[in-house]
């Protein structure tokens, strides 16, 4: 699950990805990397990577439970109200065979592409943190890890918070273990969120949330759960389904003025709210050369909603294994 933030280029401009220009300023999970799917209930193609997080669904249109990397165990201790990751600092900043400092204090990252720090145990030195940002200092996403200063008074995770540069400098007010997520790029102010918390091979994030491990592990953020029949995420953001698990998480809504039912979309979060970005195949109606086509989630007890020519609601989950409240999750597909 790769997520690439835009603008960056100008404020006003935004950026050129993958032939398209992305005006929205909010984060794009790039399609093909959130998740690799076998086949959906959608119609989707055996062996083709979609965003939809699909993995483990059935030929019949069913998700299995799968739940491998990026799964939290949904309980957390030791997150501290001025730290949170609750991890202890050593001190000793790992900085990559080549990295060096800057006259800011910021450590980067050397030419071995290793990151400069461990997020998982904050080893930066004391009065820094350890924070994603992307080592292009034009590029769209966080890719790597660097020690940066810690604000002198940081703000708690769920307060608002600035970020200082690009929003994807990794350069915010927020305390360790959190970033500034949901920036506006107007004002530079968003909201702090925690990092995962424990290891990559047992990630957690405090109840009511889950861990999203993302960029090939240049980011890990906790994500809160939702329902995707309700779409009850705050604001505008979208509830889509957490790769290799049976969760669904809110991120942020990068559909900007498309992502209509039947639009083409490259990203996971590309689509209106109630829609995923699913294979081409789900509907007649799609474009079959696009890379994704917007296509609603449906409840399966009420068959008539989809309005696809010939579409049904197909069950997400596969029999008994869909987690307690979405049994009647669906998504409109072909038979």
């Amino acid at each position: 699950m790769r997520i690439v933030s835009s603008p960056f280029i100008t404020r006003a401009a935004g950026l050129l990805l993958g032939g398209l220009s992305l005006v929205a300023c909010d984060p794009k999970i790039l399609l093909g990397e959130f998740g690799d799917t076998e086949s959906s209930g959608s119609g989707e193609s055996e062996g083709q990577n979609s965003d939809v997080g699909t993995e483990g669904q059935s030929s019949g249109g069913s998700q299995g439970s799968g739940g491998t990397e990026g799964q939290s165990t949904n309980a957390t201790e030791g997150q501290s109200s001025s730290g949170g990751s609750g991890e202890s600092q050593s001190g000793t900043g790992q900085t990559g065979e080549t990295g060096e400092t800057g006259e800011t204090g910021t450590t980067t990252e050397g030419d071995t592409g290793e990151p400069a720090c461990d997020p998982w145990a904050q080893d930066c030195p004391v009065g820094q943190k350890c924070a994603p940002y992307d080592v292009d200092p034009d590029g769209p996403s966080w890719d790597s890890w660097r020690c940066v200063d810690l604000d002198p008074t940081p703000e708690e995770i769920g307060h608002p918070c600035h970020v200082t540069g690009d929003i994807n400098s990794g350069q915010d007010d927020c305390e360790v273990g959190a970033m500034c997520w949901d920036v506006d790029p107007d004002t530079d102010e968003g909201t702090c969120v925690s990092l995962c918390l424990g290891s990559p091979q047992a990630p957690t994030c405090a109840a009511g949330s889950h861990c999203a491990v993302l960029n090939d592990g240049g980011l890990n953020v906790c994500l809160p759960d939702c329902d995707p029949l309700l779409q009850n995420c705050a604001g505008a953001d979208l509830c889509i389904p957490l790769p290799n698990t049976d969760s669904f998480v809110c991120v942020l809504d990068a559909s900007g003025a498309e992502g209509q039912e039947f639009d083409a979309c490259e990203f996971a979060n590309a689509c209106d709210k109630g829609l995923i970005c699913a294979d081409p195949s789900s509907a007649s109606e799609c474009d079959p050369m696009a890379t994704g086509c917007c296509i609603p989630f449906c409840d399966v007890t009420d068959p008539s909603f989809c309005q696809g020519v010939d579409q049904e609601c197909l069950p997400w989950f596969a029999p008994m294994q869909a987690p307690p409240g979405y049994q009647n999750v669906g998504v409109c597909g072909l038979p």
